[in-house]
């Protein structure tokens, strides 16, 4: 997991950890699969209520990404962010939408 951490973009590294991932059965894991199935179906907008679209680009941060509160209807179009020190921290963006009321 480490290298792929520190090499994003590494085909190695990205092989290794799949080859690590299938050889711990992790592959044949019905809670993993039902996880990764529920992220497919909201990124494709399956879950969503329609008319939404958020798209960022890869973003690397130096300790930590941190991603939270992104609202849209309509379109977010980012491309890549990369903090060089600290954390990467992409938060409350608003498109087209009114952002949920805190309670």
């Amino acid at each position: 997991m480490q290298s792929v951490e520190d090499e994003p973009y590494s085909e190695a590294a990205q092989a290794a950890l799949a080859e690590a991932l299938t050889k711990a059965g992790l592959a044949a894991d019905p809670e993993l699969a039902q996880h990764a199935e529920a992220l497919r179906a909201a990124i494709s907008g399956g879950t969503g209520t329609g008319g939404a679209d958020i798209e960022v680009g890869n973003i690397i941060g130096k300790v930590n990404v941190l991603v939270n509160n992104l609202v849209a209807s309509g379109q977010i179009k980012l491309g890549d962010l990369r903090a060089e020190t600290g954390d990467a921290t992409l938060t409350n963006l608003t498109a087209g939408a009114t952002a949920p009321k805190k309670a």
